[in-house]
């Protein structure tokens, strides 16, 4: 598999954008990425990064002069932002539905409670959803970046009891 940083991508390749707050784990992120099996199905991945919310708008609005964006793995804290009104993973991937809605979006965020997860499973309907709570090792990952770029829908544990105990409350 190829690998390439730079801001525009070529012709016939997934671009994947990392929007995640910290910089370790951005980082590790995309080494990740760069680490996936090679395999002749997997097209060439141009990674993308953006450290907060006003930077990842900025990239999601020049997907029309850029090509498409194929994935997204989304942090939902993403820290403190410029401008007053706080903004968070959330409401960026509301921004993605709306603008690019082929796009596909995987939520990689610490939040774990109920109420946050089918918020996001709502306003979202990410197709790959993990959590950070230590569970998520670079094997899994990886599988799930695949399995999203391939199509497949990958949601941890967590979220489907979540999701499990919203259907037996509403029967």
């Amino acid at each position: 598999m190829k690998n390439d940083l730079t801001d525009n991508p070529p012709e016939n390749c997934n671009t994947i954008l990392i929007v995640e707050d910290n910089q370790l784990l951005s980082d590790a992120i995309e080494m990740m990425i760069k680490l996936l099996p090679v395999k002749d199905s997997l097209p060439t991945i141009h990674i993308q990064k953006a450290m907060d919310y006003e930077n990842a708008v900025v990239k999601i609005l020049e997907i029309p002069n850029h090509g498409d964006l194929n994935t997204v793995i989304l942090d939902i804290n993403l820290g403190k932002q410029k401008k007053r009104e706080r903004k968070s993973g959330r409401e960026l991937g509301v921004l993605i539905r709306k603008h690019a809605p082929k796009t596909k979006i995987i939520v990689f965020t610490s939040h774990s409670d109920e109420l946050e997860i089918n918020s996001i499973l709502k306003n979202i309907n990410p197709e790959g959803f993990l959590i950070k709570d230590g569970r998520t090792d670079h094997n899994l990952f990886q599988e799930v970046i695949l399995k999203v770029i391939n199509g497949e829908t990958y949601y941890c544990d967590t979220v489907l009891n979540v999701m499990s105990n919203i259907k037996i409350r509403n029967k």
